[in-house]
């Protein structure tokens, strides 16, 4: 037998054909104990299977669902600037696909989207929440995005 390699040119095996019969005589000198060895574990196979079949699941995962919630706009520095929305709650959402035109912190807004909440990012601040709609509440405390805070 004959490998190719990604040059097309022919290479020779590791292992030479009369070195692949000895190892096949060897593993059936073994005997019956690996053979009756491998039927064990066929049998348990199914069984483990029906085991986990029958288990429910940790979590069902629910299907993304649109939701609506509304906080306070804020803009955050760091690892490059993003937008966030924190309810009078405490939760806290990282917009994504947030128009420009809604991009103002301070602004207290109804947002609309499907909220990620096994989705990692490298700004792990609160759960990723792909906006569809946007809309404001109260704009009268917009301040610029490059002040402190």
């Amino acid at each position: 037998m004959l490998a190719t390699g990604c040059n097309d040119e022919s290479e020779a095996p590791d292992t030479t054909e009369a070195q692949q019969l000895q190892t096949d005589s060897n593993v059936s000198q073994q005997g019956d104990t690996t053979a009756s060895t491998d039927e064990a574990s066929a049998r348990e196979v199914p069984e483990r299977v029906k085991e986990l079949a029958s288990q429910k699941p940790i979590k069902e995962q629910s299907p993304m669902q649109t939701t609506t919630v509304t906080g306070t706009i804020t803009y955050k520095d760091l690892e490059g600037g993003f937008y966030a929305l924190i309810t009078s709650d405490g939760q806290r959402f990282l917009l994504q696909d947030l128009d420009v035109e809604y991009q103002k912190h301070g602004m207290v807004a109804k947002v609309t989207g499907i909220p990620h909440p096994n989705m990692r990012t490298i700004q792990q601040f609160g759960t990723p929440f792909e906006v569809s709609s946007v809309e404001i509440v109260d704009d009268s405390k917009v301040e610029p995005k490059n002040r402190e805070r």
